[in-house]
């Protein structure tokens, strides 16, 4: 592509699309105030360029996350792990980097009722209207039924894998209310280096109140 209109050749070009247009910015250079405009014509792209409305540039270029009920910009690169924005840029830490290959599941959250690893989710395969629950957006005060049932079987020991543990254990019980042991052990993943398992199994069967959870 040639050099774009009213941008030097040393800059550095941002891109964020929307339905008509490639809206880029540059980096480094004083021209930092400008949008060019990419149009697709018979030659190619045809570009224009204009003063950086920064309203526009939010609404363009600022992915939205719906987390824990609330919406929240955020200001990083569309490949960046949702596990990293969530730490990083809404600042929620309850969620654990453990392995880094979707394994271990310390990074678990909810996605529209289903546990993922949010280690493996780029930021640009989530939407707006996405619906993300962390640990810290399972209960306002520490009162879910899993929470409850972890604290009665003292179920935590170093504590680190606990909050993918519990996120993994309510996305179980809201699809089976009663679930089996047989359900527990294929459905609960995630590893815990202190071998808490069996305290697991029993803080599940209490909070889903079967009776099965003995201390």
């Amino acid at each position: 592509m040639d050099a774009a209109p009213g941008l030097g050749a040393a800059c550095r070009v941002s891109f964020g699309r929307s339905d008509k247009c490639v809206i880029s910015f540059c980096r480094r250079c004083a021209r930092a105030d400008t949008v060019l405009k990419l149009f697709p014509g018979k030659g190619g792209w045809v570009g224009q360029t204009t003063h950086r409305l920064p309203a526009m540039v939010e609404e363009e270029l600022m992915p939205k996350l719906n987390v824990n009920g609330r919406t929240v910009d955020v200001n990083t690169e569309g490949d960046t792990p949702l596990l990293w924005v969530l730490r990083e840029q809404v600042g929620l830490t309850g969620s654990k980097y453990g392995c880094g290959i979707g394994a271990c599941g310390a990074c678990s959250v909810h996605i529209n009722g289903d546990v993922q690893r949010s280690c493996q989710i780029a930021l640009k395969d989530v939407k707006a209207t996405d619906k993300i629950v962390t640990i810290e957006g399972l209960s306002p005060d520490g009162s879910h039924p899993v929470q409850k049932a972890w604290l009665k079987h003292e179920v935590a020991q170093c504590g680190y894998c606990q909050c993918g543990q519990i996120m993994a254990a309510a996305a179980l019980l809201s699809k089976k209310p009663k679930p089996t042991d047989k359900d527990i052990d294929e459905t609960i993943t995630n590893i815990c280096r202190c071998g808490t398992y069996h305290r697991i199994r029993q803080a599940i069967h209490t909070a889903a109140g079967t009776g099965n959870g003995r201390a």
